[in-house]
């Protein structure tokens, strides 16, 4: 099957998703907070939080971010960096104790007094980059967690859901071209 001059599709398209991969950790460098390792909820292409409605700071969109990395080296274990940067952000969000707020400014200052699960769930996802003493206790959190209750329960159940199959080695790959 061919799609004109770029040969088959499988070809091109496998060279575009390992450019996407790493331009994606190449930002994700440029990100992170060089000390707490938390990034924006929004962030321009050169790294630099968006700035506006508080955009630019850890927040709930930016839970993600520990998973995204924590998962792309759990599958590729493509830069080292990975392992340096969840272990940068878990330590920061150990110290701050077993009620540790849910958003924060970027250098770590509190703009919350809750927790959510949801963090908690993708801090565990993290922790698939991260020294093992410093995971097990976001993993421990997560599989003692109940089922996410309440106003948030969609986001939150998402997350823990996620961080559930993430940790537990059942979220995979599919590949369609090795499933044929």
């Amino acid at each position: 099957m061919s799609c004109g001059p770029g040969g088959p599709r499988t070809s091109r398209t496998g060279a575009f998703w390992r450019e996407a991969a790493a331009t994606s950790r190449a930002f994700f460098k440029k990100a992170a907070h060089p000390r707490t390792g938390l990034m924006p909820e929004y962030a321009n292409f050169d790294g630099t939080p968006r700035t506006g409605h508080g955009r630019e700071d850890f927040r709930f969109d930016a839970w993600r971010t520990l998973a995204n990395v924590g998962l792309d080296h759990a599958w590729f274990a493509a830069d080292p960096w990975q392992v340096e940067q969840s272990n940068r952000v878990l330590r920061f969000l150990a110290a701050q104790g077993s009620t540790c707020p849910n958003q924060f400014t970027l250098d770590g200052q509190p703009l919350s007094d809750k927790s959510s699960p949801g963090l908690f769930a993708m801090a565990a996802v993290a922790g698939l980059a991260a020294d093992p003493d410093l995971a097990r206790p976001f993993v421990q959190r997560l599989w003692d967690t109940p089922i996410p209750t309440g106003q948030w329960r969609y986001y939150d159940g998402l997350l823990y859901f996620l961080g559930l199959l993430e940790v537990s080695g059942r979220f995979q790959i599919y590949d369609p071209v090795a499933n044929r």
